[in-house]
């Protein structure tokens, strides 16, 4: 018998798999920024972020990617929705996708006319067109440079 290691890589992409997929907010009916940020996990002591923080940091990104209301967006990574969120208010077409089924499920909850689905940014159709292609965190826990 051959003993082979567990590779770390596999084993951090199932952690992961398994962290998000935990994540959910109870009873939620219309969730709300404050919500979204909880379900994304900016709810700890260590990673606490107020609304009007957020708020600012996705002007910030807007300002500095030059998005204007009628750019689609797409988030590779999307989780809850949080950074889609303050677009989808303002109408810009959103569309994003995450592995995790119940932070999509909660991000469909915010922004019903949105496109969120589970998968990975490798089972998006290749004719699909964006005017700009974000990942917040997804490629901070991609296990190669392929996947990011």
């Amino acid at each position: 018998m051959v003993l082979r290691p567990i590779s770390r890589r596999k084993t951090l992409e199932n952690n992961w798999y398994k962290i998000w997929n935990r994540r959910q907010v109870d009873e939620i009916e219309q969730p709300t920024l404050l919500s979204l940020l909880v379900a994304n996990g900016y709810d700890t002591q260590f990673s606490g972020v107020q609304e009007s923080a957020w708020m600012a940091y996705v002007q910030h990104i807007a300002d500095q990617l030059n998005i204007i209301p009628k750019d689609s967006l797409l988030e590779v990574g999307c989780g809850a929705g949080t950074f889609l969120y303050p677009f989808y208010q303002q109408g810009n077409p959103v569309t994003g996708i995450d592995y995790s089924a119940n932070l999509v499920k909660i991000a469909l909850a915010a922004m019903p006319q949105a496109i969120i689905s589970v998968g990975e940014a490798i089972d998006l159709p290749r004719e699909s067109h964006f005017d700009v292609v974000l990942s917040g965190s997804a490629t901070t826990i991609a296990s190669t440079v392929s996947m990011s």
